[in-house]
């Protein structure tokens, strides 16, 4: 990164004829980590020299302020789920755009990007970008089995966020071996300061009635079954009194959550604060964080953010998680859907708050060594790259 903030030329990129027109395709833009990555991604590929154009067909655009100005966004709502006209809208982008290099983000979104792009006259290549691991429940896997299967195969490179991931999708589906390739999410540390989000941190804590002697644990993440957070208050709520324990996201299980926490006589030690902006000051007001997901975890933005500000996140043995948080040094980790685990695991950072601080400084360097920004967006640009010339090679012979 260059001293102004922006980001750093590549070689590749300033050969011209590495300079790519590309379109991302994502299904919403609400604040949930694969959407924030492919936002990310798009900033730091415009800010490497490419032209990037950025379509969403869901309702939600949460996130359209984060986009710069060089990335242009097309927002094609579909009018019902199976609006097969947003298949030719796209098209209809890929060809008046001039599109040379497709990415779908997540499942769906690669199928519309790939359809479409087949409709377009040009018929650039398509790459996915996959954020799950577990399919959520029979449906889904059906129609990973049946429809997915027979897409991802096809693409000339599927992109996994991290190694367990790759495993998992490659032992399911072999034939992915070939085309597959792992870029983990990363961000920024220079947008991940604690210094910068110390005030707004200690102001939280006041608006919010938490001691600046409390031990503060947050969750952040959606009000989901999977994501756990009933198996987190029953963890929470076997600690002792000078703690409290933040939540923030939303959905449908929230109301039930809220009630749930206050029979457990959590009332004055829980907050729910819904969907919030921006969550580094909450990280920053915090000791610890804490994902207690049982299912579709894969490489968390959340543990990212919560790791470059340097607090230790507590977190399943799950999805990829175990190749950031490593256990005693960057965080802990406990048995997926083992209550009594992650008491104890609370426990023990709460009854230690040097440790936990000293596990929240490795943390901070792991990010800054190994998952930052630039290396994701290289690490795209490179996939994207060798895709469009391997792609216009072949259809030279």
């Amino acid at each position: 990164m260059n001293d102004d903030g922006s980001i750093q030329m590549d070689p590749q990129s300033k050969n011209p004829r590495n300079r790519m027109r590309c379109l991302l395709v994502v299904p919403s833009l609400i604040r949930a980590g694969a959407e924030t990555q492919a936002v990310d991604l798009a900033n730091g590929l415009a800010a490497r020299g490419h032209t990037i154009h950025l379509c969403s067909f869901e309702p939600q655009i949460d996130q359209r302020g984060r986009l710069s100005d060089e990335v242009q966004f097309h927002h094609v709502q579909r009018k019902f789920k199976f609006d097969l006209s947003l298949i030719s809208k796209v098209a209809g982008i890929i060809d008046r755009e001039g599109i040379n290099v497709v990415q779908g983000v997540m499942e769906f979104a690669t199928l519309v990007a790939w359809l479409a792009a087949k409709l377009s006259d040009s018929k650039p290549p398509v790459v996915a970008a996959i954020h799950t691991t577990i399919n959520r429940g029979p449906k889904q896997e059906m129609h990973g089995r049946l429809v997915y299967r027979r897409m991802l195969r096809r693409l000339p490179a599927v992109v996994f966020v991290c190694e367990h991931q790759r495993d998992h999708w490659i032992k399911k589906y072999p034939e992915l071996l070939r085309t597959s390739t792992v870029v983990h999410n990363g961000v920024s540390p220079e947008s991940f300061r604690r210094v910068d989000f110390a005030e707004q941190a200690r102001q939280l804590r006041a608006d919010l009635s938490i001691s600046a002697d409390t031990f503060v644990i947050s969750c952040i993440a959606g009000f989901r079954p999977e994501k756990g957070h009933k198996l987190l208050i029953d963890a929470f709520s076997r600690n002792h009194e000078n703690t409290c324990l933040v939540f923030a996201g939303d959905g449908d299980l929230r109301p039930e959550m809220e009630a749930y926490a206050e029979a457990a006589g959590l009332t004055n030690r829980t907050r729910f604060l819904g969907n919030i902006p921006d969550t580094r000051p909450l990280i920053v007001a915090s000791n610890a964080t804490v994902l207690a997901s049982t299912a579709v975890e894969t490489f968390s933005m959340a543990m990212l953010e919560s790791m470059a500000l340097g607090v230790p996140m507590i977190a399943p043995r799950i999805g990829g998680l175990p190749e950031a948080i490593i256990d005693g040094e960057t965080g802990l980790l406990f048995p997926v859907g083992d209550s009594s685990a992650l008491a104890t695991c609370i426990q023990s950072v709460v009854e230690n708050d040097s440790e936990a601080a000293r596990m929240g400084q490795s943390a901070e360097r792991k990010v800054s060594e190994e998952f930052t920004f630039e290396k994701m967006v290289a690490g795209s640009e490179r996939v994207l790259i060798t895709t469009m010339h391997t792609i216009e090679r072949s259809r030279d012979l």
